[in-house]
């Protein structure tokens, strides 16, 4: 299912998107989805909620 889900968002990201961002708050779920995305080349960091990728994301746009 990681390998399916991690195509999907490559894809989605090529065709569709400037970038992503991912949040989960199951630890197990970031350190999988992390590994299977970094494989793919893809950013692994997964934030544990909408507000610290809100917060990743202000800061860089600051920068």
């Amino acid at each position: 299912m990681l390998d399916a889900y991690s195509e999907m968002v490559t894809k989605l990201v090529e065709d569709y998107y400037d970038g992503v961002m991912r949040y989960t708050t199951s630890s197990f779920l970031r350190m999988k989805l992390g590994d299977v995305l970094k494989r793919r080349g893809l950013a692994p960091y997964i934030y544990e909620s909408p507000e610290e990728a809100r917060e990743h994301e202000a800061q860089r746009d600051a920068e």
